[in-house]
This record gives structure tokens, sequence and C-alpha cells, in this order.
């Protein structure tokens, strides 16, 4: 009996010791050791990891990028967009069982997750977007129960077996988008109860979508499944996830109808619906969606009439229908939506109002022109023939017939003799740019207005190069035709005193090339302004080539022709080497654009973007 109670104590005491040593372990200086040693691993260094430093060890919370608990040990690492390349593996997890938030995003990390991450039992936040990991999702990642935000987005990570994993009942925000994820939809979601997002778009997840998604996952505000491969109907228990602001199942094979009862999720403001085989009506119910600002139905088979209660929907700014199967006329409740910048019917069975590719004829209502804010409106391919709001546009269409061409304008005619005016005829100090084709002028209209005006001198004996000439000839052919909020607006032209003018909407910022590398004030670009350039470039990409008939290949997208508003909003310009798109010639989508930001090397470098 003694033997056996000595034996217990002397197992005690070990397990004491080991427990003390642990802690003992966990001092700033040891924390200090493993975060050089870490560093030291990397192939690349930055320079703002300069006090990572054995010279500067013993002040460990003063550091860059770290911050210490009351104790002062690591409570805090964040090297986002530090540019840091190495592996997660040579990082000493052991060290740091305090650690609450660990932001490794934006950075050059390869290699496979550790399992040893689940030793920060005390981890609140786990960001690792935007890296080069590898392999599958380790299970023992779920062990950390205090996470609640956790960003696996933007990898290379392959689909793991979801049933190791456990519930994590304390995370609200999980991240999984742009991934390479196969098989079905992760199950260990559906038991995190106090998620309010939730983002697995862009993978490969394929099945349908489980029926807890809508009733265990009531707390959710965002919910995107955007491109994968999930089928069958959308569940009618859709108006459960009642705390919804943005919807997006967009580019699946869902198939069936829309579910009326999405018109019960009264806080959505997005809905992107588009390209997954929905059919059925339109419902009528979308018009109870008083804070609604974007609603994407386009490329599906909906085959109904266009619901009149889509005109109490007053807060939309985006509406896209178009390419389905719809038929009747287009109500005019529409004109009730004063708010709409961009509005597509096109490639539908309209008998109403007049859009593009449909069988109209007629005259456009001039409730049309209640639409104050409307820079999407076309009327191409159609049985119309002209009223005062397309004779401002056709304008445009005579400038080879007349050396004299008016600039026209949509809200409000200028003369060239304004521009003059303005420019002090052209005078050097309104210049903005100067490029291959031609010289860039701001001016400031008496309208209170600026625009950028673009001159190109021709010579008496007109030996203007004939590809210069035919460039501006391009551009007018293809920016008369075309609206999108990322393209850059022209707003007329002109031909006078032997040059030839273009009149565009005024970009403040200039081209991307300048905020980037220009020598008057550079502008660090955050993550969020990166994204939105990206983004913005993308859509734009994605309309010339799968909204315009024929579709347009820009051939010349570069830093000078990305042009940024003050908020950054991107412009595309400079449409003078356009050209019609082959269809079987390979293009870049808004995926392969999202790809591209991430460092991906899936998009050829040839795809029709340059």
């Amino acid at each position: 009996m003694r033997s056996t109670r000595n034996t217990c104590l002397v197992l005690f005491h070990i397990l004491l010791f080991s427990l003390l040593s642990l802690k003992i372990t966990a001092s700033p200086r040891t924390q200090a050791d493993a975060l050089i040693r870490w560093k030291n691993t990397f192939s690349f260094q930055p320079s703002s990891l300069a006090s990572w430093s054995l010279t500067n060890i013993n002040n460990l919370c003063n550091w860059t990028s770290i911050v210490c608990d009351s104790a002062g040990t690591v409570s805090e690492i964040n090297l986002s967009g530090e540019n840091i390349t190495g592996v997660l593996t040579e990082f000493n997890f052991t060290e740091f069982a305090t650690l609450t938030r660990f932001d490794l995003s934006s950075n050059n990390i390869e290699g496979i997750i550790p399992s040893d991450i689940a030793r920060l039992t005390e981890l609140e936040y786990l960001n690792l977007f935007y890296n080069y990991f590898n392999g599958t999702i380790p299970h023992q990642l779920s062990n950390l129960q205090k996470v609640w935000y956790l960003d696996l987005g933007a990898n290379l990570l392959e689909s793991p077996d979801w049933s190791n994993f456990s519930a994590m009942p304390s995370l609200q925000h999980l991240s999984l988008d742009l991934n390479e994820l196969h098989l079905e939809f992760p199950s260990f979601v559906l038991n995190c109860r106090n998620l309010t997002y939730l983002d697995l778009s862009l993978n490969k997840l394929s099945g349908q979508i489980p029926e807890l998604v809508f009733t265990n996952l009531g707390k959710l505000q965002y919910l995107n499944l955007t491109e994968n491969q999930f089928h069958g109907p959308l569940s009618t228990n859709i108006s459960k996830l009642s705390n919804l602001v943005q919807l997006r199942f967009a580019s699946n094979k869902l198939g069936g109808p829309i579910p009326e009862d999405i018109g019960l999720l009264s806080d959505l403001q997005l809905i992107e619906l588009f390209n997954s085989s929905f059919s059925g009506k339109i419902p009528s119910s979308l018009g109870q969606l008083k804070k609604l600002q974007i609603l994407d139905l386009h490329l599906n088979a909906l085959n109904s009439t266009i619901p009149s209660e889509l005109g109490l929907c007053t807060n939309l700014t985006y509406l896209a229908l178009a390419k389905n199967q719809l038929s009747g006329e287009v109500p005019l409740s529409l004109s009730n939506l004063t708010k709409l910048s961009e509005l597509g019917l096109g490639y539908n069975l309209l008998s109403g109002l007049q859009l593009f590719f449909n069988n109209l004829n007629g005259t456009i209502p001039p409730e049309i022109e209640n639409l104050a804010s409307l820079a999407t409106f076309d009327v191409n391919t159609n049985q119309l023939r002209k009223t005062k709001l397309i004779d401002k546009e056709t304008k445009s269409s005579q400038w080879r017939d007349s050396s004299e061409s008016l600039i026209w304008e949509r809200e409000g005619k200028f003369t060239f003799g304004d521009i003059v005016k303005a420019t002090q005829d052209f005078s050097g100090e309104y210049c903005i740019g100067k490029g291959g084709f031609g010289i860039v002028y701001k001016a400031l209209l008496p309208t209170g207005q600026m625009v950028a005006v673009k001159k190109l001198r021709m010579s008496d004996t007109s030996d203007v190069p004939l590809s210069n000439s035919q460039s501006f000839e391009n551009e007018i052919r293809v920016l008369t035709d075309v609206r999108h909020r990322n393209i850059i607006k022209l707003h007329g032209f002109c031909s006078k005193r032997g040059c030839l003018y273009l009149v565009y909407e005024y970009v403040k910022r200039g081209s991307l090339g300048k905020v980037l590398y220009g020598l008057e004030g550079k502008e660090e670009l955050d993550w969020a302004a990166r994204v939105k350039i990206v983004q913005g470039v993308a859509h734009a990409t994605a309309y010339l080539h799968h909204d315009c008939s024929p579709p347009i290949v820009h051939r010349d997208i570069s830093l000078n022709n990305i042009l940024l508003e003050a908020d950054f909003e991107p412009r595309l310009s400079d449409f003078g080497t356009a050209r019609l798109l082959n269809p079987d010639t390979s293009n870049w989508t808004y995926s392969c654009w999202l790809l591209w930001l991430h460092g991906s090397r899936a998009c050829p470098h040839n795809a029709g973007y340059r």
C-alpha cells in the first residue's frame, strides 16, 4: 500500500513539475526567442519586422505587430499584409497558449495548416485569408472553441472529412471561399448556431443545400454560396433566415422556383440568384423588400411576367432580369425606381417597353425619363425607329458624316464653345495627361460639371496615322453603345478646327498607375481598396464579354487605363484597341479576376484582357 502511495506521489510531483515548467517556458523571453526563430525561417523578411531582434529581445511588447496582455505575454499577433514568405509549420504554437488573436492574412505563407494550431486554446480570432496554404483543413481547428472569427478564404485548401469536425459554438464569422473544397456542404457548420456570416463561394461543393442551413442558422446576416455545384430546389424555409441582409446563391444548378416566402426577409439589401437554373415566376413578394438595393436574377429560365410589385422596391439601384424567358409588358411601375443606375431586361420575350434584343416597337414611354440616375439603358436590336430620348444618343452615330458634330449629353447639352472657354482654348495649365492618342484636358463647365477632354490634332493634309483615326472611331462606336458603372462614360465628341475631341466623365484620382507610382501624392492602397478595384474591373470585363452583343474584348487593360474615383471606384477607359470578341476565344470572367487577385495561375496570361 505504501509503495502504491509513494508511486502516486512521485507521479503527482512529476506532473506538477511539468505544468510549472510549461508555465515557466511560456515567458516573454521564450516567446521572443520563438518569434525570432520563426522569422529566421522566412525566405523574405519585411523591413517592418526589424524590431524582432535579439538586440531588442527584452522589449517584446513594443515589437511591431505584437500586443501583450497585463502579464507581459503575447495576446495578439497581427502580420496582415506584411508580404511574409514562409511556412506556418515552423511556428512554435506551444509557446503561445495565451494568444487570443492571430492574423496572417494577405501574405505568401504556404504549406499545410499544422494541426498543432489547436494548442492556441485561448484563440478568439484567426485570419489566414489570401495565402498559399494547401492540403486539407485540419479537423483540430474545430477544437478552438473560443474562436468567433475564422477566415481561411483565398487559399488552395482541399475538402477534409467534415464528420471529424465538432461544432464551434462561439463561431460568428466563417469564410472558406475561393479554395478547392469538394464534396458536400460542411456538416459541422450546421451546428454553429451563432453564425452571422458564412461564405463558401468559389469552391466545388455539390449536393443539395441542407435543410438545416435554413432552420438552424437563423442568425445569419450574410450567406454566400456563389459558384459551386449545389443542385436541387431552394427550400421554402428560407424565410426562417429572418436576419439576412445579403443572399448570394448565384452560379449553381439549383433549379425549381424562387420561393415566394423570400419576400418575408425584410432586411434584405442584396439578392444574387443569377445563372442558377431557376424557373417559374418572379415572386411578387419581392415588392415587400423595402431595403432591397440589388436584385440580380439574370441568366435563368424564369418564364413569368415582370411583377408590377417590383416598382415598390424604391431603393433599388441595380435590377438585372436579362436572359430569361420573361414575357408580357414591362410594368410602368418600374418608373418609380428613381434610384436605378443599371437596368437589364434584354434577351427576353417582352412586348411592352423597348429594350435590348427583343421584338419591341413603338416609342419609349415618357415615364422612363423619371429614372434620373439610370446609366444603363440599351434599346439596340429592336424595331423602334425614333423619340427625343433616342435622338440625343443617335447624334453620336453621325460624327463621320459631319465635321461640325455637336457635343451631346443625355442630362443636358453643352457646346464646344463651353469647353474652349473652360480650358482657355486648351491651355497647358489644364492638361492632365498625354498619351499615344492625344492630350487630355480637364474642363469645368458652366453647369458646374467637370469633364475630361481628349484631343487629337489632324493636319491640313489629313495625314493623321490611320491607326489613330481608327482608334478614335472605335472608341466612339464602342462607348456609344456601352453603359456600365465601371466603364468610363463618353459624354460626346466633336470634330473641330482640324482636331478630334472626345468628352468623358472626369475621374478624380486619375489612373491606377498614377495612384501607385505617381510623384504627387503617392497613396497606400489598403486591401479593401484593392479588392474594390479588382471587383469593379472584373464586373466591367464580365459585362463586356457576357452582356454585350456581340461581346467586346478590351485588349489593353493596364494600370494607365484603369481610372479611379475619389472612393477608389474604378472606371475602365481607352477602348481604342477594343474589338469584337470571338466566342471561341478564352476570356477573363469575374471569377478569373478574383483568382488573379489572389495570386492564382489558373487564368491564362492571354485570356482576352490584353
